[in-house]
């Protein structure tokens, strides 16, 4: 049988102190019979990291590179800090357009009671989708201050397409972590299993 360095995995010569490829310390009768018997790395993506959370001691922060998931309506709709991605933003936003055009609508209406009512409802799906903008400006690298170049004739056209079509800061920014991961690889022991 030969000796493989524990900490890399590849074959060493059986009288070597160290690993010639990683330099690490190869241990006394450290003898493996394979790479993969040692170890099995999987990923966790999605709702997976749940299964290997908080319950066996870890947290589910660092799976998504320290980005927490929004939980509930407050957190989806009602919150200004942290960052928002593409697919969250134009999903999130198409929950609020029917709301929005009911709103409309209303407004419209001769009647001045509907109009009230539409009046109210349009602040109240306005209001959160303002903060939808905001985290979304986040995920640019950019203040929620950059929305207001939307007032100008034609940052009302060029903001909304940045919002919709521009990739978010690589890694955390200065308004938090990458809501897109990375996901982190996790090596575990086989007799884990």
């Amino acid at each position: 049988m030969s000796k493989f360095c524990p900490q890399c995995g590849k074959p060493i010569s059986e009288d070597a102190k160290f690993c010639p490829a990683c330099g690490a310390p190869a241990r006394p009768g450290s003898q493996m019979q394979g790479k993969a018997d040692i170890t099995e790395p999987f990923v966790l993506s999605g709702s997976a990291n749940e299964e290997a959370g908080p319950e066996r001691g870890i947290p589910n922060d660092i799976f998504r590179n320290g980005y927490r998931e929004d939980r509930g309506i407050k957190e989806m709709f009602f919150n200004a800090a942290g960052r928002l991605n593409r697919k969250r933003y134009f999903l999130r936003s198409l929950v609020l357009l029917p709301v929005l055009l009911v709103a409309m609508l209303l407004i419209a209406a001769d009647e001045s009671l509907f109009m009230a009512l539409g009046i109210v409802l349009y602040i109240a799906a306005g209001i959160p989708n303002i903060l939808l903008s905001v985290r979304r400006c986040h995920d640019i690298n950019h203040s929620g201050w950059f929305l207001l170049l939307a007032l100008l004739p034609i940052g009302n056209i060029i903001i909304p397409l940045l919002l919709l079509f521009k990739k978010g800061t690589d890694g955390p920014n200065t308004y938090g972590a990458d809501p897109l991961g990375p996901y982190v690889v996790i090596c575990r022991d086989a007799s884990d299993r």
